[in-house]
Formats: C-alpha cells, structure tokens, sequence
C-alpha cells in the first residue's frame, strides 16, 4: 500500500482523536459545573490536559498501524488502531463525575484485581453511570464519518504534540488528577523494587480456628446497667487530631457543654480503614485481615458471630441501625437487627439537603433521621440505636452546605441531645461518638487511624483514658460505662488494615513503634520496626481467621 493510499486511514484516525478528546472535555465541563466547586477547576482542566496527552500518543500508534501492511491487513491494523484509542477514552469517560472522590482517596487502577473492579462498578457506579462511556463511544463512532479535514502539518504537527507533551510533563511533579497517569505514577514509582518482605498467605491448611465467644458478658451488663438506652453515633472519617483541634477544642461547642459528663479515650485506634470491616471490629471484637470491599463475601461469616447487638437485643434492648444512604448493602450484622432503617424509610425528605453524583455517595444530610431515633427511643424500655453517619463520606457535602465534617457533627449532636431531653430520654442515655476510620487516602501513618471515642452520660465522670485501645476493644469499653465492668486491660500492640484499593497493613507498639507494608509490592512504606517482624505477626492472624470463619474458602 503506497502513503497516498495509507494516508485517508491515518486522518481518520487522528479525526477521531480530536474527537474523543472533545467529547472528554465536554465531560469535564458538566461535570465540573454539577459538582460546583471552584476548587475544582484546576484538577478537571489537567485531568483533561492528560487525556489529550494520552489520546495523542495513543493516536500516534494507531496512525502508525493504520499504515503498516498491505490491503486486508492494513485494514486490520486501521480497526485495531481505533479499538486501541476508543478503548481507553471510554474508560477516560468515567473520572469526571467522581473526581472529588478520587482526589480525596486516590487509587492506582493498574493495581485493582477481578474482586476490586466488580465491587467499584457493581456497589459504587451502577450501571446507570456508565452513560458518559456511551457519550465517547458515540463520539468516536460519530468521528470516523464527521466532514472535517486533518491536513499533515508536518513539522507544526509535530512541534503541537511535543508541547502538549512537554505542557503534561511540567504538571507531574505531583500527583495527577487523572486516575491513568496517577496509577503509571504509583507503579513507575516501585518499579524495580526489591521486596521487603513475601506475600501474605490466606491458606488455612492445619490451623485451628479460634471459638466464637462473646467479647463480654452481656447478661451481666444488662443487669446492671445504668442507662436503658445505648446510643452510639458513628462519625465518618475523623481523626482524633481534627477531633481534638475542631470539636474539643470548639468555644461553646458540643463538648464544652457537657464536658463534665464525658469520657475522652486519646489513643483509640481503628482496626481498618474502610467502614464496614471498622464496623464489624466495633460490633463483634473480630478484625477482618483483608480489604473490606474486595470480594466482601469471604468474610460475610464474621456477620454470624457473636455481636453488641445480639448481646443486647437477648437481654431486653430493641434494635435499630440508620442510615440516610440511598444504598447501603454493607450494614454489620443485618440478621440481628430488629430494625434497619435507610433513606427511602424517613418519608419526605424535601427539607434536607442531600448529594448523589454516583450510587454509594447517594444519600440526604443525618439531621433527617433524628426524628426516627427518637420516635424509636421513645417507643422503647431499652434501646440500642447504631447511626451511621453519612456528612462527609463525600466532598459534595462541604460545597453544599459550606459546612467542614466536624461543623456539621457539633450541630448534629446538638440538637440530638436536645431531641432527647426534651422527649425525657437524655438522663437515661448513654450516648457514645466514635469515628469508624481516618483518611482512607493515607494508609501508613498510624496517626490516621487514631479515631475518637468519647462517652457521654449523666453519670459519667469527666476524664482522658490514654492507654492503647482500639475497636476490638469496643464492647468492653462500652460495658464499663453502661454497667460498671471491668475496663479492658490495655493493648502492647495494635493491628492495622488500610483501605481496599490495595492490601496495606500494619501495626503499632505501645511504645511508639510502627511499620505499615503493601502486600503487592512487599515493600515497607513507612515505620522503624522490623518488616519480618510486621510481616509475620500479621500473617499469623490471617489463617487462624480464614479456619474461624469458613465463608473465606478459596
């Protein structure tokens, strides 16, 4: 095939680059004018800026294909040209809409599995949000047959696409907006990289489960508890130090108010950065030792074992979880509660602010529930009421109501405590506020997964608790506030699970002493303890786990 022959193909190929790149930045413009944040405009144009610098160099390989061969081959190579630009353009398509999330806990996707990617479309897309794959899908279909010319401009040519090169170049110095190029970023970074450490083993092979006991004596508790009523508020993603600096520390806030009723817990710890497994550390004493949302099912056996709600329910408490999710098929324990109530369940929500640029992000501000949790108190001689707070699980809810997370919470406590005296249930409350997790986008740093924890109640005495704990410790905490038990013995160490987009762990000495290591890569991102150490206290836990619990066979 001579080059006037080949040439038509290349144009064509090159027409529909400019094409998907137009219809890309179409994308981002509506996305950034939905997500009506300022601050977004900068991540958005050099995301975009991205995208065309990989749509030319994509575009690039295509033309070269489209003018290699002869006849049937070459148009072979033509069609697989524009698969190969097509393909990464629609799954281009995607990122805008959820921009603001990525930024806040960035993943590498070259790192997702089967069980990750199946979890992200199926719980946290939808199908429906597919649609902007479509819109480039038509646009590059559109663009092989759109009358415009793309005439060779030889060197003008070259010398565009090397500034655009070199314009995405500069804006690499830090992580990009762009989930492709972050990812080339994050697996360039280790690349060559000997490891530290092997990979963590899930066989169970001659290992002996351990028995499924109550964490505590739930009877007992009952007996003697001082309250009827357990109210524990689940806060989204707080750290004890924005706790300690933007809700203790806040001048006629929450806290100062009733300071002197409430105990303060310094060094608690989550076990697992996302919130199902921290919920499930919470409601049963038991840490799940992998990534929570990839393949969840192989440990929905933990879902059966002996909980707070059960122990509860059995002794006279009702029970009620809430939420003000759209969505939410990942509740801890759902057989054991008596009542689970979602955002469909509140009845007209018209007054409440509420955000839903993707499924799992669906949801309206908590303050809509509060009249729920007490008409259910109320209702009750003894409760038990789990609310799982939504404010702030996404960045939409800050540029909505112009409210920070630990704004918004003082508020909310607020006016639950005022709900609750004047219905006559606060003397009779034990109320306790806890984060699930920290910033899920920081998974090696132990400080991020210090949570607070405070106790509230008319009989409490004001103090700070500053031994190791964490959420296994839950249940006994819980107990000696509610009925005068035995407070837990303090921890020598604690475990740590990162975030589901990779398999991090880690632990933490009462000492001081860390180490967080990725199991993909074997590597030690951040601590002064020993790898091998690290490595195979946390492989010891995992078999006795997968021997417990039978659902996580391989």
């Amino acid at each position: 095939m001579t080059e006037r022959e080949s040439w038509p193909r290349a144009e064509t190929l090159l027409r529909s680059a400019t094409v998907l790149a137009l219809a890309l930045l179409f994308l981002h413009v509506i996305a950034w004018a939905g997500q009506r944040d300022p601050g977004l405009l900068l991540p958005h144009a050099v995301g975009w800026l991205h995208d065309c610098a990989i749509l030319a160099l994509l575009a690039g390989v295509a033309a070269a294909l489209a003018r290699l061969g002869r006849r049937t081959w070459a148009r072979v190579a033509f069609h697989a040209g524009f698969g190969l630009l097509l393909a990464p353009a629609m799954v281009l398509a995607l990122y805008p809409r959820i921009l603001p999330v990525f930024l806040a806990a960035p993943a590498n996707i070259f790192a997702a599995d089967a069980a990750t990617a199946g979890t992200f479309f199926r719980h946290y897309l939808g199908v429906g949000a597919l649609w902007p794959s479509a819109v480039v899908l038509a646009a590059g279909v559109a663009g092989r047959r759109i009358p415009f010319r793309i005439r060779r401009a030889g060197r003008r040519g070259f010398f565009a696409t090397l500034a655009l090169l070199l314009l995405t170049g500069l804006t690499l110095g830090r992580d990009s907006p762009n989930p492709v190029v972050f990812g080339l970023q994050e697996s360039l970074r280790h690349l060559g990289k000997p490891r530290a450490v092997p990979r963590l083993s899930t066989s169970f092979d001659d290992v002996a489960g351990s028995p499924l006991e109550p964490a505590v004596d739930w009877s007992a508790a009952a007996r003697a508890a001082r309250y009827d009523h357990l109210l524990l508020a689940v806060l989204e993603g707080v750290t004890a130090a924005d706790f300690e600096t933007a809700f203790i520390q806040r001048p006629r806030g929450f806290f100062e108010r009733h300071r002197q009723h409430a105990q303060y817990y310094s060094r608690y710890y989550a076990t697992n950065l996302d919130s199902y497994t921290a919920l499930l550390a919470m409601t049963t004493a038991v840490q799940v030792p992998f990534r929570a949302y990839a393949t969840p099912e192989r440990y929905a056996a933990v879902n059966d074992a002996p909980n707070i709600l059960r122990g509860l329910r059995s002794n006279g408490f009702r029970t009620l979880f809430v939420s003000t999710y759209a969505y939410q098929p990942f509740v801890p324990n759902p057989r054991d509660w008596e009542k689970i109530l979602g955002r469909r369940d509140l009845g007209d929500l018209g007054q409440w602010i509420s955000v839903g640029s993707n499924r799992m992000e669906a949801a309206t501000e908590d303050r809509a529930a509060l009249p729920a949790i007490v008409e259910f108190m109320t209702a009750q001689p003894r409760s038990f009421v789990l609310a799982e707070l939504v404010f702030g699980h996404s960045p939409e809810w800050r540029v909505k109501t112009g409210l920070a997370p630990l704004d918004y919470y003082d508020r909310y406590l607020g006016e639950l405590w005022g709900r609750l005296a004047d219905a006559g249930l606060s003397a009779r409350t034990l109320l306790v506020v806890v984060s699930d997790h920290g910033d899920r986008s920081r998974p090696a740093e132990p400080e991020n997964y210090r949570v607070p924890l405070l106790v509230l109640g008319e009989d409490q005495e004001q103090g700070v608790d500053d031994a190791l704990r964490s959420h296994l410790d839950f249940q006994g905490i819980i107990t000696h506030h509610l009925a005068g038990l035995a407070m837990p013995a303090a921890r020598s160490a604690v475990t740590f699970v990162g975030s589901t987009e990779r398999w991090t762990y880690g632990m933490l000495l009462a000492t001081g002493e860390y180490a967080f290591l990725d199991d993909r890569t074997g590597r030690l991102l951040a601590g002064n303890l020993s790898p091998g150490f690290v490595h195979e206290a946390f492989q010891a836990q995992v078999p006795r786990f997968a021997a417990t619990f039978l659902g996580l066979r391989q």
